[in-house]
């Protein structure tokens, strides 16, 4: 419901203090979603079972007390504290609260890719001559300024062509020839797409964007020498609508429509506009955008329909690629600043994949590949160069930190790497900061140790300590002894314990984040074991296997193997590919050889729907169980 008086919230971060119209919001979450600086993590999309949309309440200002779901996620003292959940707090005129200081950026591995030794950048920007208009040659002033370009047309608007005519005379050559430059799109049949002052000293940039569910990329290249200049990665700034894509989708149905849109187009807009300030780029120098993501954040982007995406029979709206002008979808950068949204497969298998799958060149050669792409889903791909399979599994966002206890993304602070020598434990945080929560990749690596020393065993049973002590390493008792607790009436582990993290508490790893991870995991093996069986191969038969994502960056191969993630006979075939999808996307950018490989990566892709398939099925139920 919405409320009907006014109610104006103090909101009050370490950035300093704002204060917002609240009097529409049925909660404080919906309030502090209107407001894309306000990043407040909600992976159950407010619906108030995940309990980590917390706020502290500085001044409640006459709002009723915790409800029983906030009592359920927030102990005692932290009540006592004013801890509550933003998404049962109903707001009141005149309340205070505080937002923790929540990182949001994020930590990728990328890297350019030409595939060609040809430069082919898909915008470019160019001095150019065109002769002075006379009676013996009336040309327009546009149709001048495409014959000078080397164009085969124009592409426009009533606001571009209106400045043409000034900018063609800003810079007169001697005889009285117009000298500008001309910004096309160079994809095979060039097409000018502005007119600016000449200028030998102007550094034109474009822009690659990896639209992830968990983070958001964005890469800044050179158009003259296909350089990248600098790369920027962040939470993706829908995390207050859920942490998947499904939740997401139920939650702009429940609160603003549009509201989940419009939030990462701000995001997109303020990262590029960072970037570029940042290296002193004029926004008018920006010249167009390579737009990858998987399928319901590409519609989020242009503002298409998501709901079917979200049940049977799964239709997106378009899976083509499509060229529109940033400001037709609020990526308001420059006039004239083109995005070109790369086309994808199916409601589940986007552009992010083809852009990754381009990116790993796998469809080039004769070894069978198997790429995995492991996000808030699991986008799988089998093939080589006669034949692509493609499947993607509903593994959830437990590889993104969302679903786990202390889980978080792969931002400064998260633990990457854990690992167990006698009585002691050794981990690594990214970027080497104080422990703010686990990542996919150090989840990964405290469930490979617990299962090695049998304290979780093959059904994903965490063993209380009194159990633990009898099955465990000689050399580690004193260590479980001390570390495995009771969290909700089951065992827990404390990964670092609470001196050693920043927010004070320790950072523990559950029952339930081991049930989470098996789900995951089983969803993710079963379709690797579904797309083999289509094949008609076996695990053995496979030449390499790929892991791209995030996740991807940073890993464990071998804790992926013991898990059963991967192919326990691919271990030593498995490499990381980092981010491939902003890899590919960057490589469209400056490569007509790699624009002409999305297309046909995507024409050779067959699409395999798990939810109809018994083969699955019986795999996931097979692949539940932890190898022994």
């Amino acid at each position: 419901m919405s409320r009907s008086h006014n109610a104006t919230v103090t909101v009050t971060t370490s950035s300093g203090e704002k204060t917002i119209d609240a009097s529409d919001s049925s909660h404080l979450l919906d309030a502090l979603t209107a407001h894309p600086e306000f990043h407040i993590p909600a992976p159950c999309g407010g619906v108030g079972t995940c309990g980590r949309c917390r706020v502290i309440l500085v001044d409640a200002a006459g709002a009723p007390g915790p409800d029983a779901e906030e009592r359920a996620h927030i102990n005692g003292s932290a009540l006592d504290a004013g801890v509550r959940l933003a998404c049962r707090v109903i707001p009141t005129d005149g309340m205070v609260i505080a937002l923790p200081d929540l990182r949001t950026t994020a930590y990728t591995k990328t890297t350019l890719q030409r595939f060609s030794s040809r430069f082919d950048p898909l915008f470019s920007a160019d001095t150019v001559s065109a002769p002075a208009p006379n009676l013996e040659d009336q040309r327009s002033e546009v149709t001048r300024a495409v014959d000078a370009g080397g164009c085969s047309r124009a592409d426009l608007s009533p606001h571009e062509l209106a400045g043409i005519s000034a900018t063609l005379r800003e810079t007169p050559s001697d005889d009285g020839s117009f000298v500008f430059d001309a910004i096309r799109t160079t994809s095979r049949e060039p097409v000018l797409i502005g007119v600016r002052p000449a200028s030998a000293k102007a550094q034109r940039a474009m822009v690659a964007v990896d639209i992830g569910t968990t983070t958001v990329a964005v890469y800044l290249i050179d158009c003259r020498t296909g350089e990248m200049i600098d790369a920027a990665s962040q939470l993706n700034a829908q995390a207050p609508f859920g942490a998947d894509v499904v939740s997401r989708i139920e939650s702009e149905s429940r609160s603003r429509r549009g509201a989940a849109a419009d939030a990462i187009r701000k995001q997109i807009t303020r990262m590029i506009r960072d970037l570029a300030e940042k290296h002193r780029i004029f926004e008018i120098d920006l010249l167009g955008a390579a737009v990858v993501g998987n399928t319901t954040m590409i519609h989020f982007l242009l503002g298409l329909e998501t709901r079917h995406i979200a049940a049977a029979p799964f239709i997106p709206a378009m899976t083509d690629a499509i060229v529109v002008r940033g400001s037709e979808i609020g990526i308001d950068v420059s006039s004239g600043f083109r995005v070109h949204v790369l086309p994808a497969i199916s409601a589940y298998i986007g552009s992010d994949i083809i852009a990754g799958v381009t990116a790993s060149r796998l469809f080039r050669s004769k070894r069978l590949t198997l790429f995995i792409d492991i996000g808030t889903n699991g986008e799988i791909v089998l093939g080589n160069k006669t034949r692509l399979l493609a499947c993607s599994t509903a593994a959830g966002p437990a590889f993104e930190g969302a679903t786990i206890r202390c889980g978080c993304g792969g931002i400064a602070g998260a633990v990457a790497s854990f690992s167990r020598r006698r009585a002691t434990t050794q981990y690594a945080t990214i970027a080497n900061e104080a422990p703010v929560g686990i990542c996919g990749a150090g989840v990964v690596d405290v469930l490979r140790v617990l299962l090695d020393d049998g304290v979780v065993d093959e059904t994903g049973r965490m063993l209380p300590v009194d159990e633990a002590l009898e099955t465990v390493p000689s050399d580690a008792r004193t260590l479980y002894e001390k570390r495995i607790t009771t969290i909700d009436a089951a065992p827990a582990f404390i990964v670092v314990p609470a001196d050693e993290t920043t927010s004070g508490e320790p950072i523990v790893f559950t029952q339930g984040d081991a049930r989470e991870v098996q789900l995951a995991k089983a969803a993710i093996a079963a379709g690797v074991d579904t797309l083999l069986d289509e094949w008609g191969v076996g695990p053995e038969a496979l030449d390499r296997v790929y892991l791209a994502g995030g996740f991807g960056s940073f890993i464990d191969i071998g804790a992926a193997a013991r898990l059963g993630l991967i192919p326990r006979e691919s271990e030593r075939k498995t490499r990381s590919l980092g981010n491939a999808a902003g890899t590919g996307a960057a490589a469209y950018l400056v490569s007509d050889a790699a624009r002409v490989d999305v297309e046909k990566v995507r024409a050779a892709t067959q699409y395999i729907e798990l939810s109809s398939s018994m083969k699955f099925m019986e795999a996931y139920v097979e692949r539940m169980a932890f190898p022994v």
